[in-house]
């Protein structure tokens, strides 16, 4: 039996209390459509953070593709460092399927938040009058487009996943 490809589960989930524990989830959900995850706290831990950048992508150079959760993290968008992770993967061309807790669209979060205004013309603007991404994604165009596609949980992103990399669909 061949191995079962390797699969960077990008995210902020790291930075969990319980992130190991969260890790060994989704490792479980990535073995029932044949995937093997890989962690970005796997391996030797690194002390600082050019060796941690190093590190996560060795990881990614490793895997065949990348759940990446895009709820957002520490605001209103997704987790910076995850966006990254995406756009390394999507270069190296590594297919990436996301997905996010809350899939509202990234305008609407802003205005629920009381952070972004109608500008006048039909646009939208922030508080420092920047205009508003508004293509009604739920996060900025650059990780969402990288992405294959963007489910409300990663069960149903690493079952797309899996079919991207040509696995059969998971017995349910």
């Amino acid at each position: 039996m061949s191995a079962r490809p390797r699969v960077y589960l990008a995210g902020p989930g790291v930075f969990r209390p319980d992130a190991l524990a969260y890790a060994d989830g989704l490792r479980m959900l990535c073995a029932r459509h044949g995937l093997a995850g890989v962690f970005p706290l796997d391996g030797d831990a690194a002390a600082d953070a050019p060796a941690i950048f190093r590190h996560n992508l060795a990881l990614i150079d490793t895997c065949a593709g990348v759940l990446a959760e895009l709820t957002p993290f520490r605001g209103l968008a997704a987790d910076p460092g995850t966006a990254f992770e995406i756009g390394y993967a999507y270069a190296r061309g590594l297919p990436v399927v996301a997905w996010t807790a809350d899939h509202r669209v990234y305008r609407e979060r802003l205005v629920a938040a009381g952070q972004a205004w109608p500008d006048g013309r039909g646009g939208w603007i922030d508080a420092v009058g920047l205009a508003v991404e508004d293509f009604g994604l739920v996060d900025n165009l650059m990780p969402v487009c990288a992405a294959r596609a963007v489910e409300a949980d990663p069960g149903p992103a690493l079952a797309r996943l899996a079919a991207a990399l040509g696995l059969p669909a998971a017995a349910t």
